[in-house]
């Protein structure tokens, strides 16, 4: 019982509607004169002139295809021209009004489904790749009919792919411009003069946001490779173009990859701050880190079909860099506890070092590594290397401060080699 009531409603709109729209149709026959013929342009005195036809193209729905080359829509494609031919209709055609003592009320709008009795403009989108009418119970097309000033406007709902290559050598801040154009297709191709006068696109969706929208009028030639000076025509029919900006939602990639992989890296470098002696423990921290990362790397190399080395690939390289220093330098610090066990065994025994043994004494090592000592001794205070080599390690000292500088000097590094100039007045949405 419950079903059957909304279906009752739906039933009854559906008897009111369709009424209408045949009533509609009916008035074609006073519109159009008797030798009115749709395959002929809209001329007068049989002199050719050009048909202003205003396009109004609003795009509902978009998304990026999957192999990053075309942009699929969903939109609303209006044409508006002149048609003098066209008829005024009769007064008495207009319905009663409800006070005799008031005049009748003329139509201002004629919409009609019989559009194909009328001459229509043939354009096509000259990027499209493929276009269909959108089905939703009927086809969404009409015509709308304005007899007193012979207007007319065909509009049509359409599911559209345009062909967009998309170039990401510098995911995700980059930035892609899509072109819609539309180009005409009459049988005297300069009595046709299109112009887009309206053009709508959503703010954004889940991939992109719109930073810019343009519209003009395209001229589409094709030069001499001889002479560039020289060009001609590749087509003469009339075209217009709608052109947008797109760009990613950067935040959406500092959520997923770029502070998840920076907080790994910082999970090693707060190692260095743990004792040598503990070396399963930080064996173990290293490993799990260095799998978790790559897990994330193979993940982001999916976010793109193309070939380009984008940024988001260096920024897990560069991650990935830092984790493998870090191993380098989990195996230096037992190096450098066996050099000092040994250096004092050669002291003790009266005997050369191994340092001086490959570098000699008093040479470039030596400076270096009492420079080294003195940064030590500035940053941390007075400590004695020598006497615990093992978890008084130079090395792990050392690398507790050049690690993080390193990766602040790379993270500055990448931000300037990467963002754009639109990226420091980008609003992450």
């Amino acid at each position: 019982m419950n079903f059957s009531i909304p279906m009752l409603i739906i039933t009854t709109l559906c008897l009111l509607i369709v009424p209408v729209v045949r009533a509609q149709n009916w008035l074609l026959d006073y519109i159009l004169p008797p030798d009115y013929n749709r395959d002929m342009m809209p001329i007068k005195d049989d002199v050719r002139h050009s048909i202003q036809v205003n396009v109004t193209l609003y795009i509902n729905i978009f998304h990026g295809t999957d192999d990053e080359l075309h942009l699929d829509t969903d939109l609303y494609l209006c044409l508006k021209w002149y048609d003098y031919r066209l008829l005024s209709l009769p007064e008495e055609l207009a319905p009663p009004p409800v006070n005799y003592s008031e005049p009748r009320k003329i139509y201002k709008k004629v919409q009609i489904t019989d559009y194909e009795r009328l001459w229509i403009p043939k354009v096509y989108f000259r990027n499209g790749v493929s276009s269909e009418v959108v089905n939703s119970l009927r086809d969404i097309q009409y015509a709308s009919i304005y007899p007193e000033n012979h207007r007319v406007k065909f509009c049509q709902r359409l599911s559209t792919m345009f062909m967009c290559h998309f170039i990401t050598s510098n995911l995700p801040f980059d930035e892609q411009h899509c072109y819609f154009e539309i180009e005409s297709l009459a049988i005297w191709n300069d009595n046709i003069t299109l112009n887009i006068t309206k053009f709508r696109m959503p703010d954004g969706n889940e991939q992109f946001r719109v930073r810019e929208q343009i519209t003009d009028i395209c001229r589409p030639r094709l030069m001499d490779p001889f002479n560039p000076n020289l060009g001609y025509n590749l087509t003469q029919h009339s075209c217009a173009f709608a052109r947008v900006q797109l760009v990613r939602h950067v935040g959406y990639y500092i959520m997923r990859y770029y502070t998840p992989t920076a907080l790994l890296v910082f999970m090693v470098f707060i190692q260095m701050w743990t004792p040598t002696v503990c070396a399963p423990g930080r064996a173990i921290l290293t490993g799990v880190v260095e799998m978790t990362l790559k897990s994330v790397s193979i993940t982001a190399y999916g976010e793109t079909t193309s070939r380009h080395v984008t940024s988001l690939f260096w920024w897990q390289w560069g991650c990935q860099f830092f984790i493998y220093v870090s191993e380098m330098e989990y195996a230096l610090i037992f190096g450098w506890a066996h050099l000092i066990v040994d250096k004092h065994h050669a002291r003790k025994n009266n005997y050369t070092s191994p340092d001086g043994y490959y570098f000699g004494k008093n040479n470039w090592f030596k400076k270096s590594g009492a420079a080294v000592t003195k940064c030590l001794h500035f940053i941390y205070g007075p400590i004695d290397f020598f006497a615990d080599p093992v978890n008084r390690n130079k090395v792990d000292y050392f690398s507790r401060v050049a690690f993080p500088a390193a990766f602040f000097f790379y993270s500055c590094l990448y931000v300037v080699a990467s963002f754009p100039p639109w990226a420091w007045k980008y609003r992450m949405h």
